[in-house]
């Protein structure tokens, strides 16, 4: 008996990974993004976040893989979009590479949870990531900023010799615009994509896009996608006088095309345009008495960038949108132009001048400002596949 007792103590114990906190849970990468903001108009009375200094944004990013063929990852934010501090969840979702399926194609993946939808070649970019200091125009109204999607993605990549192609398709069970730079982080938005009172199976959004890249001689290259989001029965309030406020569902439908070219003159230095035009097909209640009318309402922007050297970049974006009015044409822009320098390679200083018309009949004004942003830790995997 005693030998067998020494026995069992001298043999080495199978250990229990439960007891092994370092056994449980893979590395995680952990990084931080500050964005201080500061802006400065001559408008009067405003309550659009000007004229003053904040911290537009303090985000915090984890990353971990589960196993081999899948990935997690979240996003949160403290920012202050104009009215003081908030909380928000930007990402919360997983990669899987790879199922135990004999017909998974190569470069093909799906993403699951709450992620930045595969719209246009811009709206994975967040503030901090964005060459210029905000977002278009047509993007902010329409879209609420960065347009977030919790469901299901898939996208396939096929590369060839001087090409890249890749498509993807989404399906959400809910969508939401972020935007930073208007109150409550741009929650609903003018264009009433977030969603509330959602039920049923017909209350979804679907997401496409479709995108190549050709690769030319002397480091030239050049990008073409079409993008939509559709949504059969979008969830819209409207207060009728003498109805009170009525409830539909309403067929939306949002399409867009985008080019690019972008050449590269040499290790860090570069020119890259790109053009976006974009349709909102859409319905709203109007009359009296009410009814479902169909509006279509478009918007372009023009986006230019040019990299120095590693330290100094310049750019410009002109953008111009309809404003959803049924019973007039009516429209405004945002154009900025800007100069970035580098103290370092996660320390970036901008000043920004930007001219905003918000509508036909408005107030416009003019804003002098100013971005520091600094990166801490592992940066932010970006879903951006425009040039990589």
């Amino acid at each position: 008996m005693i030998t067998l007792l020494a026995t069992m103590l001298l043999l080495p114990m199978e250990q229990d990974p439960w007891q092994s906190p370092q056994d449980l849970f893979s590395p995680v990468e952990f990084g931080l993004l500050l964005d201080f903001f500061a802006a400065f108009t001559e408008k009067a009375d405003s309550d659009d976040a000007f004229n003053e200094v904040r911290v537009r944004s303090a985000r915090m990013h984890l990353r971990a893989a589960v196993d081999e063929f899948t990935e997690a990852w979240t996003t949160m934010d403290f920012g202050d979009p104009g009215d003081g501090a908030e909380f928000l969840l930007r990402e919360a979702a997983f990669r899987v590479d790879r199922l135990p399926l004999s017909a998974w194609p190569e470069n093909f993946h799906l993403l699951v949870g709450q992620y930045y939808a595969d719209l246009g070649p811009w709206n994975t970019l967040l503030p901090g990531e964005f060459a210029a200091p905000q977002l278009d125009g047509f993007r902010r109204l329409f879209l609420g900023g960065n347009l977030a999607a919790r469901g299901l993605e898939a996208h396939h990549m096929i590369p060839l010799r001087d090409l890249r192609l890749r498509w993807s398709l989404g399906l959400a069970g809910e969508v939401e615009g972020h935007n930073l730079d208007a109150n409550e982080f741009g929650i609903p938005s003018a264009g009433a994509v977030t969603p509330f009172g959602r039920s049923g199976l017909r209350n979804w959004t679907g997401t496409g896009r479709a995108e190549g890249v050709w690769f030319f001689d002397e480091g030239r290259s050049a990008r073409v996608g079409a993008s939509v989001m559709y949504a059969p029965g979008e969830v819209k309030y409207t207060e009728v006088p003498g109805f009170g406020v009525m409830r539909d569902e309403a067929n939306h439908v949002i399409g867009g095309l985008d080019f690019a070219y972008r050449h590269e003159l040499g290790p860090h230095r570069a020119h890259e345009v790109s053009l976006e035009l974009w349709l909102d097909d859409n319905q709203y209640r109007v009359g009296t008495p009410s009814v479902l009318m169909d509006e279509q309402e478009r918007g372009e922007s023009l986006l230019y960038t040019y990299q120095h050297d590693q330290a100094w970049s310049l750019g410009g974006l002109l953008s111009q949108f309809d404003q959803p009015s049924p019973d007039a044409e009516v429209d405004g822009h945002y154009h900025s132009i800007w100069s970035s320098y580098r103290l370092s390679d996660r320390n970036r200083v901008t000043l920004f001048f930007t001219h905003t018309n918000p509508a036909q009949g408005e107030q416009k004004w003019y804003t002098l400002g100013a971005q520091w942003t600094i990166e801490i830790g592992a940066r932010r995997e970006v879903a951006h596949r425009t040039w990589d």
